[in-house]
């Protein structure tokens, strides 16, 4: 119940910033978008169009089987949050970025499963790659709608985040050991490199941000399933970082 009233939360909260952005959008004449950047919980399909040897999850069943068993790339039996977030709001689904022929000026989503905010690619997409994705779609947005026109979109849109917690993950598995003290200096170096992509939105226009926090990695099964002797119950070293919390931040 907690679980599903947090998303339902989380839902309203986005809902919520969308909404506003209505009635500024309308007052500017501008289309509202939702761009999205994450991880496997928002990757819509962009991993399975990566030139890797990795097989991409989600590409499969039983993935995407409350969509007609037709697996889209989502590690999800079916839609993800920023699909009922568009749907709830009669915006149109965001398409991958990586999905060929999509048209991006409607928004876009580059979240990719695996990635973290530190580091360069390993394989996937990552903070930076994403970052520079969206440098395209702006580039495309200005080409197509001019430069004020562009900006305008851009002011009235909203990102939604949903990264950081594999940099905790796997910074908790190889220094399991780490302080307290260890562990909060690595999140605000986490919290920090994040900040400073949404510096790079800002730059180009975008004001109004959505972050989903870092759930508790320590109740993961996977988690759970390597510690035994805790009988099942979460792990507690995982969860003392301090956590994203829901928010939304205009600025």
């Amino acid at each position: 119940m907690a679980k599903s009233s947090n998303l339902v939360c989380l839902i309203i909260l986005y809902a919520t910033a969308l909404n506003f952005i209505g009635c500024y959008a309308a007052a500017q004449s501008s289309k509202k978008l939702l761009f999205v950047f994450g991880d496997s919980l928002f990757d819509p399909g962009n991993n399975q169009s990566l030139n890797s040897s990795m097989e991409s999850t989600g590409t499969y069943f039983p993935y995407g089987m409350t969509m007609n068993n037709k697996s889209t790339g989502r590690i999800s039996d079916g839609l993800l949050v920023p699909d009922f977030i568009a749907l709830f709001r009669n915006l149109s689904v965001d398409p991958p970025y990586m999905q060929p022929g999509a048209d991006l000026t409607n928004g876009a989503n580059f979240a990719s499963a695996g990635s973290v905010v530190l580091g360069e690619s390993n394989g996937v997409m990552n903070l930076n790659t994403q970052l520079e994705n969206f440098k395209k779609v702006v580039t495309l947005l200005v080409e197509k709608k001019g430069e004020q026109e562009a900006k305008n979109i851009l002011t009235s849109s909203v990102y939604l985040f949903s990264m950081g917690g594999n940099d905790y993950f796997r910074y908790n598995m190889q220094y399991s050991n780490s302080s307290k003290s260890e562990r909060v200096a690595f999140m605000q170096t986490v919290v920090a490199n994040l900040t400073n992509g949404f510096k790079e939105i800002y730059a180009p226009g975008g004001r109004k941000f959505a972050i989903q926090n870092v759930g508790p990695l320590g109740c993961l099964p996977s988690t759970k399933a390597n510690h035994p002797e805790l009988n099942g119950t979460c792990v507690e070293n995982f969860l003392t970082h301090p956590r994203f919390k829901y928010s939304i931040m205009k600025y």
